[in-house]
């Protein structure tokens, strides 16, 4: 990683903690799946799961669903203030932004 910018090597690292922390909190509680994608924003988590896009905070608690779409979304990302969440999805034929 040591090609990467230190502002986005932080970032991924943040991820990865979040995301371990996040799957041994929901093993605990009895919620297995897969984690896929997690972007940080200040105190909230974003990540995909069961082809959905959930929030949580850092501190952890129960995530919150934000799509329930049919067809699966991906790759979400905070916006740079937060106020919204990119992600992709392929709802009218192929992959575009949302």
């Amino acid at each position: 990683m040591s090609h990467l910018p230190l502002r986005i090597t932080i970032r991924l690292a943040l991820a990865l903690f979040i995301t371990s922390i996040t799957l041994c909190s929901a093993a605990s509680q009895g919620f297995e799946g897969y984690y896929q994608y997690p972007d940080v924003h200040e105190d909230r988590v974003v990540f995909c799961a069961e082809g959905d896009i959930w929030t949580v905070s850092l501190s952890g608690g129960l995530a919150q669903r934000l799509t329930t779409h049919a067809e699966d979304e991906s790759y979400p990302i905070f916006s740079p203030d937060g106020s919204a969440i990119l992600f992709s999805a392929s709802y009218e034929g192929p992959t575009e932004l949302y």
